[in-house]
């Protein structure tokens, strides 16, 4: 009976510990993340969109080019998720060559560093 009733305090005690994590989440399925650019001289603009879903995540790039209309591209692939790092990989449909790229989430933002460029890329959860 002791044993029983020291389970009843510890349990919400485990519970509370193990349940106050700071802004981690524990899967980023469902989750979307958007990036958007204005191009100089407001002529058009890029919409980045990472979706993901259990296993697999997909980039979808729409490019508004105004009165020009709107171009459209996407890419499947698959992600792992540490928190806060999220490595993605994907397939060139052309090349056959495969990418990786890891990105960083912080809060409502996740953020990716392009290694050519060192241009930074912050995505915001929607």
């Amino acid at each position: 009976m002791k044993k029983l009733f020291y389970l009843l305090a510890v349990l919400p005690l485990f519970t509370f510990v193990t349940g106050c994590s700071e802004d981690e989440e524990e899967s980023l399925e469902g989750t979307k993340w958007e990036w958007f650019e204005q191009w100089e001289g407001g002529t058009g603009s890029t919409t980045t969109t990472i979706s993901f879903g259990k296993k697999e995540v997909i980039i979808t790039d729409k490019d508004d080019y105004g009165d020009d209309g709107v171009f459209e591209s996407f890419v499947t692939g698959t992600y792992v998720y540490k928190h806060p790092k999220v490595t993605i990989a994907f397939t060139d449909t052309d090349s056959g060559e495969v990418f990786s790229d890891i990105l960083t989430i912080s809060g409502n933002t996740m953020t990716w560093i392009d290694e050519e460029t060192g241009e930074r890329y912050v995505y915001t959860k929607k």
